[in-house]
């Protein structure tokens, strides 16, 4: 009863027709090798983390042996920087865009363009980044840039007052969650793909990577609106100055 309670609570309710529309929306703009380079580079970057942190105290004369708990910070701390070269990576090899700037609405008559300090990637109408997160179905942590992301899908959410509208209506924000092994620090419990309400609190959808990759095969007809990629040659730490990162998670 208590998973079922909790499950409620951080998402929200829509039909599976409307859950289908975004899942597939996703599906047509974000290239299908770029979840699979995911997939297949994350664990091995967890590992790695795990890795490099125990050798600096075996490498180092009258270093130290960590905590466990010291041991699991710095090893997110490593992590989450790997993950972020990994995925710049995948970006440019799958043919995205970096994204530096996002608008932002405030209000019915105000639009602003704010900055985006975490790796995002444009694919046609959809942003893409990854955040970790404790538990299988916790939001990512909220800060300034994933609140300027996750407005992206206003109008996806449930609202009593305005009707849902269509994943291709705007560009829309998609985030990569990753959950580490709460038991094995190197290793990781699952990836998700999923798309936050506005108010980084609960997901509209959430789906494991694996469930994900295997809806490629049947996606239903194209929406008309097509936006063309452009060829990316600049790092995405080129291209801002300033850098935001998530709260490493033990």
């Amino acid at each position: 009863m208590r998973i079922r309670f909790r499950w409620a609570r951080r998402h929200q309710m829509i039909d599976d027709e409307q859950r289908a529309h975004i899942l597939d929306g996703i599906r047509r703009d974000v290239p299908r090798a770029l979840l699979i380079d995911v997939q297949q580079d994350f664990p091995i970057g967890a590992q790695q983390a795990e890795i490099s942190v125990a050798a600096s105290t075996e490498t180092t004369a009258g270093g130290v042996i960590l905590s466990r708990k010291r041991q699991s910070k710095a090893v997110g701390l490593v992590r989450h920087q790997v993950f972020d070269e990994m995925f710049e990576k995948a970006i440019v090899r799958n043919g995205g865009e970096f994204v530096s700037r996002v608008k932002v609405e405030f209000g019915s008559d105000e639009i602003r363009e704010l900055p985006v300090y975490l790796t995002t990637g444009r694919f046609g109408g959809t942003l893409v980044g990854f955040a970790s997160h404790r538990d299988a179905d916790d939001a990512p942590v909220k800060n300034a840039t994933r609140l300027a992301l996750c407005s992206q899908n206003r109008g996806l959410d449930a609202d009593l007052f305005r009707p849902l509208e269509s994943f291709t209506d705007r560009e829309r924000f998609v985030v990569i969650m990753v959950q580490r092994d709460p038991f094995a620090i190197g290793k990781l419990a699952s990836i998700s793909v999923g798309v936050a309400d506005t108010k980084v609190e609960q997901f509209i959808v959430l789906e494991k990577i694996e469930d994900f990759l295997a809806g490629y095969g049947a996606l239903r007809e194209a929406p008309k609106r097509g936006i063309a990629l452009r060829p990316v040659s600049r790092s995405f730490k080129d291209t801002i100055a300033g850098t935001e990162s998530d709260q490493a998670e033990g």
